[in-house]
């Protein structure tokens, strides 16, 4: 089937201290992915892993935290074009912050 990978699979390790402090790893692991009617090599993306991670604090009220996306900042495509010999390139490494509050 075009644009649906042969595989995924998600594996996460969190822990999560009494007080609130928590730090998570995660790594998703995509299959072999066609993206044509023909399933051809030609247009077809390898399986790739993508590992991130988080360190924050939550509690009832308000959580915060840093995190690390694609840390090993690999590249692949999230789509391919045969007509035009292209395709759509991966999210580089990003870091970022969030804050939310619970109501």
């Amino acid at each position: 089937v075009p644009y649906v990978p042969e595989f995924n699979l998600l594996t996460a390790l969190q822990y999560k201290h009494p007080q609130g402090y928590f730090v998570r790893a995660e790594s998703l692991w995509t299959g072999k992915t066609y993206f044509n009617e023909e399933n051809s090599s030609r247009f077809a993306e390898k399986d790739y892993a993508v590992f991130n991670a988080r360190v924050g604090y939550e509690n009832k009220h308000f959580g915060a935290y840093t995190y690390i996306k694609n840390i090993a900042d690999n590249q692949y495509f999230t789509q391919k074009f045969a007509f035009l010999n292209a395709g759509t390139p991966s999210e580089p490494r990003t870091y970022g912050a969030t804050l939310h509050v619970k109501f």
